[in-house]
């Protein structure tokens, strides 16, 4: 059976040729290279074409995601392995976009990670249960953030404005507003006026009506425009 070509690259001395050696005493792995900076990461996975990389979040001269990033565009076909101390170290979803195949703990067993490195190799994606729970989070920032901007897009308006327009379409006076968003009642009404302006109304009722129409505002069910 081909043994598995696995390049680490790690800022610490001491863990990364401890683990590499570790591995190398594995049936089903071969340690191609080791390196401590992303710039002789991204060298040496031209020169050795690993099928799978154990990249570190701390390495240095080019980051890991810039280096994850060049690495995949020399090598499509390797799988990427993040290993962190730290689920705060992770940005998940850029890591995701730029070739990541698993994200692992440092603290992980040796035998877990031999399987876990089979596993990617075999093209599945793995996460550790923290990373997971925080990715989950992340997504589902950023499925908000999209139906946010969506909804700006409807009207065209700011996302303050969506906002203001939003407590608008609950029946909230503009005192109540202000006290809402931690805003003076004057920029309330300069909202309003640009919300009126740009939706060609003339009352923030049929301001609101039109939100609510096109589903870019929700009502509370008791509120009343």
């Amino acid at each position: 059976m081909e043994r598995i070509k696995v390049l680490m690259a790690d800022a610490r001395e001491v863990f990364r040729e401890g683990l590499a050696k570790l591995l190398e005493g594995q049936p089903a792995l071969e340690v191609v290279g080791t390196c401590a900076t992303g710039l002789e990461a991204i060298e040496k996975v031209r020169q050795f074409k690993p099928d799978v990389v154990l990249l570190d979040t701390e390495i240095s001269q080019c980051d890991y995601l810039e280096t994850l990033h060049r690495c995949h565009e020399l090598m499509p076909r390797a799988r990427f392995i993040i290993l962190t101390h730290s689920i705060q170290e992770v940005d998940l979803v850029s890591a995701i976009a730029a070739g990541a195949s698993a994200f692992l703990s440092k603290d992980i067993k040796l035998e877990e990670l031999v399987r876990d490195i089979t596993r990617v190799y075999s093209g599945n994606v793995i996460i550790s249960s923290p990373l997971a729970a925080r990715m989950i989070e992340e997504f589902k920032r950023l499925e908000e953030r999209r139906k946010t901007e969506k909804k700006e897009e409807l009207l065209g308006l700011s996302k303050r404005e969506l906002q203001v327009l939003s407590l608008v379409a609950e029946g909230e006076s503009n005192k109540k507003i202000a006290e809402a968003l931690w805003i003076s009642e004057n920029t309330v009404k300069v909202h309003l006026s640009n919300i009126l302006e740009k939706l060609q109304v003339n009352t923030r009722q049929q301001a609101a009506i039109i939100a609510l129409g096109k589903g870019a505002v929700s009502r509370k069910p008791d509120s009343a425009t």
